[in-house]
């Protein structure tokens, strides 16, 4: 009776591993469409982007750049920056439309002609240097803006 049960058991264990199916064994069809589906997860459909950013953004003559950005919908946002420990804590302002990147992952703002791109992660936007990717580095902390839980 053992043996019975023992040799039942073996035999569904060697059918599971037998039946397994690679991406490379499925029909091109069913890959493309996994790539398909993959593609389409992205920031820009995937997560509740809209609200408040902020934090302090390094700064190579002052001590830090406190940036706020709110992201509205229809693409719209507002920036406001105080470059601390110089002059008079002035505000700099900026809002217009934000656009997306093709990966739908990074957001660009047009800030007095030149374009800040920020990578769209669950929770915080990443400053992005002149990379295609975000800057995956020991400091890449000093360059995030955090969301309020708040966002008001």
């Amino acid at each position: 009776m053992n043996q019975i049960i023992l040799s039942l058991g073996l035999g569904f264990l060697m059918m599971s591993c037998g039946f397994a199916v690679s991406p490379d064994d499925k029909p091109e069809e069913q890959r493309d469409l996994h790539k398909d589906f993959a593609d389409h997860h992205t920031a820009k459909i995937s997560l509740d982007y809209y609200g408040i950013y902020e934090g302090v953004l390094p700064c190579a003559d002052c001590d830090g750049i406190k940036t706020v950005i709110h992201l509205w919908p229809e693409n719209r946002y507002h920036k406001m920056s105080t470059y601390l420990g110089k002059g008079d804590n002035a505000i700099f302002e900026a809002e217009g439309n934000f656009s997306w990147e093709e990966s739908g992952n990074v957001i660009l703002l047009d800030v007095d002609g030149q374009e800040g791109r920020y990578f769209v992660g669950e929770n915080f936007i990443l400053l992005m240097g002149q990379l295609d990717e975000p800057v995956y580095s020991s400091l890449d902390e000093f360059y995030k803006l955090y969301k309020r839980s708040d966002n008001h």
